[in-house]
């Protein structure tokens, strides 16, 4: 049944064991560790909120600047409050549009034309059999 002329002693199965844990542990820690986010002073990030929100409510606050950096993985923000890093999201923030950009007028928009479809309308085919009072 089992070929007994292999004979493993104690110690060699117990440093088998071990590498086979530091395999597993490498790969574990890589796949599944945390990411770092390359966030410095004077960025702007969003504050993730609390894990149940209202379908009314923002999954994350207005942007924020990072005033300072406690450590590795926490900052604190422009409302003087310390986050940790897995809570923040990086934030696009886009300057003040100019006035070259604006909305066009009132006065611009009412002189254009409104324009009828051309499009053809045809009765539905259950309206010639169907009688209607009128």
């Amino acid at each position: 049944m089992h070929d007994m002329s292999k004979t493993v002693s104690a110690d060699q199965v117990l440093e088998l064991i071990k590498l086979k844990q530091a395999k597993s542990k490498s790969y574990t820690d890589t796949k599944r560790s945390g990411k770092f986010l390359n966030l410095q002073v004077g960025d702007y990030v969003r504050v993730r909120m609390h894990t149940h929100i209202r379908k009314s409510e923002f999954q994350f606050t207005s942007p924020r600047k990072i005033v300072a950096k406690r450590s590795d993985r926490t900052y604190q923000l422009d409302d003087g409050k310390v986050w940790n890093q897995e809570r923040l999201a990086k934030a696009r923030v886009n300057s003040v549009p100019s006035s070259s950009h604006s909305l066009p007028s009132k006065s611009t928009v009412s002189s254009y034309d409104a324009r009828k479809s051309d499009r053809t309308v045809n009765k539905p085919n259950w309206h010639s059999d169907y009688v209607f009072h009128t």
